[in-house]
């Protein structure tokens, strides 16, 4: 089931077994840094995001190799429980 997040445009690619795929098509940070010129600050709340979701929980693997703050097409978050 899609999820309406405010500012965010989530694309679910798999929920369940353990495991939830999405790909973020629009981030409000994204969107906020480019509109006041300053889009590579936004690299800071995905490196917040990784440096978060990293520790949070030993069971619980985060994945993401591409973000829209990166200079990316999308954000494509993985989280997976082992």
């Amino acid at each position: 089931m899609q999820r309406a997040l405010t500012g965010f445009a989530p694309k679910e690619l798999q929920v369940g077994n353990g495991i939830w795929r999405v790909d973020m098509m629009k981030c409000p940070y994204h969107d906020t840094c480019v509109a006041y010129g300053c889009p590579e600050l936004c690299r800071c709340y995905c490196d917040s995001d990784d440096i978060s979701y990293a520790g949070l929980h030993p069971k619980l693997i985060w994945e993401r190799s591409m973000t829209l703050g990166r200079g990316n097409d999308r954000c494509d978050f993985c989280m997976k429980v082992r």
